[in-house]
């Protein structure tokens, strides 16, 4: 369609009334179209819904490239749990604080027991893909997935100079945490949020109703599949 020069945007005024036709050849001017209006705005959980579906729509592409650089391999495993991490050492200060002074032969109970409840408020979630998470993190957001809870909880009990605390990891990936203190052994079960006490480390994982696969802190890992079969 030819454009008549020079083009501007300003309206062609209507001819009067009374004034006749137009001269040969001009055209009738056509109304313009209704322009566009823009979306109203988003409502604040309208607003954070289309972010949630923007991020699984980020996670959906990227998945497969996010799992394969979590995975762990057995000296990465020992590495999670971290004793010495700012977020631990902020824990170990806060429940250190209910003993003057912490003696552990007499109050690693006590103590052991404000880090299990701690733990076990943090809200389990089930996350979208395999991703380990911070604790710091995981103390924001007072959530995380079940062997990340027993990770922050190994490492607590770590921090308070328990040599014996380890995570459990069972067949179908459920987390334990196991503990020794005098003559007993502890069991925390991170799903259920239980504690049990037996008599002995092998009475307390004989407690777990399916095969073990492994277990560790952060000094050493053992396969407890090759203990079984040995």
């Amino acid at each position: 369609m030819a454009l008549t020069l020079p083009f501007g945007k300003k309206k062609e005024q209507a001819p009067q009334a009374g004034a006749g036709q137009k001269p040969a050849g001009v055209p009738v001017p056509k109304s313009p179209a209704p322009a566009a209006r823009p979306p109203p705005p988003l409502t604040p959980l309208q607003e954070s819904e289309l972010k949630i579906a923007l991020h699984k729509l980020i996670i959906a592409r990227y998945i497969n490239y996010i799992e394969n650089s979590e995975g762990k391999n057995i000296a990465e495993l020992k590495e999670l749990v971290k004793p010495y991490d700012k977020a631990i050492t902020e824990l170990k200060i806060q429940i250190l604080d209910k003993f003057h002074p912490y003696v552990f032969d007499q109050h690693f109970l006590q103590a052991a027991e404000l880090a299990v409840a701690h733990v076990l408020q943090i809200r389990s979630v089930t996350l979208p893909l395999s991703y380990w998470m911070d604790f710091e993190d995981m103390e924001s957001l007072h959530a995380g997935d079940d062997i990340d809870r027993a990770i922050l909880l190994c490492s607590i009990l770590r921090s308070l100079d328990c040599e014996s605390a380890a995570v459990v990891i069972s067949e179908s990936k459920k987390p334990f945490v196991i503990y020794e203190f005098g003559n007993a052994a502890y069991l925390v079960e991170i799903e259920h949020c239980t504690c049990a006490q037996a008599s002995s480390r092998a009475a307390a994982l004989g407690r777990i109703n399916e095969r073990l696969l492994y277990s560790f802190n952060d000094k050493e890992y053992q396969d407890l599949e090759e203990r079984a079969n040995g």
